[in-house]
C-alpha cells in the first residue's frame, strides 16, 4: 500500500511508483494507493502502473481503510496519523517525513525498529528508498520485527485504559 494522504503535496505517490517501476526484482501481486479520486486517472500514473504489472487499486479508502492496512504486507507512507495506524495494525512500513511536525514520531519509531525511515520531503533519495524497499521486501524476519515492535508502541488499547482509569476514580 502507498499512503501519503489525499493531499500528497510533495508527489511522493508518483515518486514511489516511478522507483518501483525501475526495479524489476520487486514484483507485487496487488498495489493499493490511497489518493484523491481522479488522481490515479492521469496518463503518467497509468503508464507507471502498467510497468509494474500488478493488480492496482487506487481510491479514497473510507470504512475499509483499516482492513486494507491489515491486508498489506508492506506500506510506504508519511509519518503522521497514518504512521500511528501502521504501528497499531502491525503493518511493516517505510516512512517519509512530509511535514516537520512528524519528525519526532518517525525518529522514535525508527529508533525502536518499528519502521524504516527514508528521509523527508526535502531530500528524497531514489537509491535509499529502493534499498529500503529491497531490504523489507526480501527479508521476512525484518517485516516481522517491524510489525511486532510497532504493536508494542501503539497497542490499540489506549481508550480501554482511559475508561478503566476514569472508572477507578
Amino acid at each position: 500500500m502507498i499512503n501519503f494522504g489525499l493531499f500528497d503535496k510533495y508527489n511522493f505517490t508518483y515518486k514511489i511508483l516511478k522507483c518501483l517501476s525501475l526495479r524489476n526484482s520487486l514484483r507485487f501481486k496487488k498495489i493499493f494507493v490511497a489518493c484523491r479520486n481522479g488522481a490515479y486517472k492521469s496518463y503518467v500514473f497509468k503508464s507507471l502502473v502498467r510497468k509494474l504489472g500488478a493488480k492496482f487499486v487506487a481510491k479514497e479508502f473510507n470504512e475499509d481503510f483499516f482492513k486494507i492496512v491489515k491486508l498489506s504486507d508492506i506500506i510506504v507512507g508519511a509519518g503522521g496519523v497514518s504512521l500511528l495506524e501502521r504501528l497499531c495494525s502491525g503493518a511493516p512500513s517505510i516512512t517519509f517525513c512530509t511535514s516537520r511536525n512528524q519528525k519526532q514520531l518517525i525518529e522514535f519509531a525508527s529508533m525502536n525498529r518499528a519502521t524504516l525511515y527514508c528521509g523527508d520531503y526535502s531530500n528524497f533519495s531514489r537509491e535509499k528508498f529502493l534499498n529500503s524497499m529491497s531490504e523489507i521486501f526480501f527479508n521476512y524476519k525484518l517485516r516481522r520485527e517491524l510489525s511486532l515492535n510497532g504493536q508494542k508502541i501503539i497497542d490499540g488499547n489506549g481508550s480501554n485504559r482511559l475508561v478503566d482509569k476514569l472508572l477507578s476514580l
